[in-house]
């Protein structure tokens, strides 16, 4: 069975947090990119072998408790917050699933939940 995780967006500031438990799933890569289906009706997080235009480097450490793992792009969650008709001043969280043998994380983008703004101030990181 596939482990559930989730991804957050955070509109304002540009943030996406990712729980560090995704990133070890899928081999500690340096870089990741996020692919969205052709409906939008997923986000797909997978290992990347460079630097380009779509990836994002991994911040080391991650392994420690005082390590987030935090990419910033105001404009990938703007053109996100478009396609998938969200505010995007908003945050928003999106669960998914860890699957392992295919070395991604699958994200649920129709199950999308704006974060209330308690969750905000100290948003869990795993």
């Amino acid at each position: 069975m596939a482990e559930l995780t989730n991804i957050s967006f955070y509109g304002k500031t540009g943030c996406i947090r990712i729980f560090k438990q995704s990133i070890r799933a899928i081999g500690m890569p340096s870089f990741i990119q996020f692919r969205i289906s052709s409906d939008a009706s997923s986000l797909v997080l997978e290992p990347f072998d460079r630097i380009s235009l779509t990836s994002f480097r991994v911040p080391q450490p991650i392994n420690n408790e005082e390590s987030r793992m935090e990419v910033y792009s105001k404009g990938f969650i703007y053109g996100l917050a478009k396609r998938m008709d969200w505010n995007k001043d908003c945050s928003y969280r999106v669960p998914g699933k860890v699957l392992r043998k295919q070395g991604i994380v699958l994200y649920d983008l129709s199950k999308a939940e704006i974060i209330p703004s308690d969750d905000r101030v100290q948003p869990i990181i795993r």
